[in-house]
């Protein structure tokens, strides 16, 4: 497992809180705080882990979290960005203390089987990431520094090797035990195995006694079986055949019954449409006896009109010629003429009449 899986994998199992407890305290920046994109990665990448027991650790190794978070906060910036140059490289040298003697409390902590392999490697990719952010390329011009920082990288390159060897031959005593424990699983299954075999052909043998006499009950059944669904076939067709003669003589009646209804059908139909055509002729005969009722009555009422309309027409008539004929006595001759032409308008008028009337008659 290289490191950068191993402290993935831890990572992964470590509470939230943890993330909040590595924040560092401030946001200002020294010489080697030169770019804060770069810090802040650099920075999230230092993680609070939640130790396991590994193999033959017994004890968890909690403080291993707790120094790389002190680590952090004893080398966090805090004063402003504006300081002499002997300053700065006083308090570079003061946070490589810090980490030499957090580095030498891990080495005693790991020389006594406090803490596990994997934890190991973790705490020296935090420290390296530590020593990365203090040792920048303008610290190193100190030569002083540049010894201390190569020191640190060789400690943390022995410690590297020590925890990849024990990982190695704890990984190497797993895989021993593991293969002990497969051997012994397999001689269990083998035993397991063979009981079963026996036990299985102890059973096929009192399966195969009990399937035979299971054989022959049902094959006594089936034979039974057989026998009632001969029976009860012939039954159904029996059944079958008075069914379909009872239907055939249903069908035949109702047949005749529908013939019959139809033909009391069309008797009825023919009867209504008699009834409603003598019924139909009386209405027509009765409506002719009203209208030539009512044309007589008409012609009778015209006829007395005209009548009465003549009477009158004459008798004015007659008084007129009586008069004329006065007159005709005093005037003469000319009213003669005078005469002809009321006459002739009396002829007029008679014939207007006569023709009015015939029109009336007609429509």
């Amino acid at each position: 497992m290289s490191i950068r899986s191993a402290a993935s994998s831890r990572a992964s199992r470590r509470p939230a809180s943890a993330y909040h407890a590595a924040a560092p305290s401030s946001h200002s920046s020294g010489s080697y705080f030169s770019s804060k994109s770069r810090t802040e990665s650099i920075l999230s990448g230092v993680t609070y882990t939640e130790p396991y027991e590994y193999g033959s650790y017994g004890s968890r190794s909690s403080d291993g979290g707790s120094e790389v978070l002190e680590e952090h906060h004893s080398t966090g910036p805090r004063a402003s960005t504006h300081h002499q140059p002997h300053d700065e490289s006083e308090r570079i040298h003061s946070r490589m203390q810090v980490l030499e003697d957090k580095i030498a409390r891990t080495r005693h902590k790991w020389a006594d089987g406090k803490i596990n392999p994997p934890d190991m490697l973790l705490r020296i990719a935090n420290y390296r990431r530590i020593l990365d952010m203090v040792a920048t390329p303008d610290a190193c011009r100190d030569s002083s520094l540049k010894l201390r920082v190569d020191e640190v990288h060789g400690k943390l390159k022995e410690l590297e090797v020590e925890a990849n060897i024990r990982r190695t031959r704890e990984g190497d005593e797993m895989q021993d035990m593991a293969r002990k424990d497969a051997e012994r699983r397999e001689n269990k299954k083998r035993e397991e195995s063979e009981r079963q075999q026996r036990l299985m052909r102890e059973r096929a043998a009192e399966k195969k006694r009990i399937r035979d006499e299971k054989e022959a009950k049902k094959k006594e059944k089936a034979e039974e079986e057989k026998q009632k669904r001969t029976e009860k076939e012939k039954k159904r067709k029996d059944h079958n055949a008075k069914f379909a003669a009872v239907m055939k003589e249903k069908k035949r009646l109702e047949k005749e019954e529908n013939k019959k209804k139809e033909e009391q059908r069309i008797r009825e139909g023919k009867k209504a449409l008699e009834i409603r055509r003598r019924r139909e002729k009386a209405t027509r005969d009765r409506d002719d006896r009203r209208k030539a009722s009512d044309k007589q009555a008409r012609e009778a009422e015209e006829e007395a009109r005209y009548q009465k309309r003549f009477t009158e027409e004459e008798t004015r008539y007659v008084a007129k010629e009586n008069l004329q004929k006065k007159v005709k006595k005093v005037l003469g001759g000319r009213e003669e003429e005078s005469r002809k032409r009321e006459r002739e308008r009396a002829n007029a008028f008679a014939k207007k009449v006569m023709d009015d009337r015939k029109k009336k008659l007609k429509s």
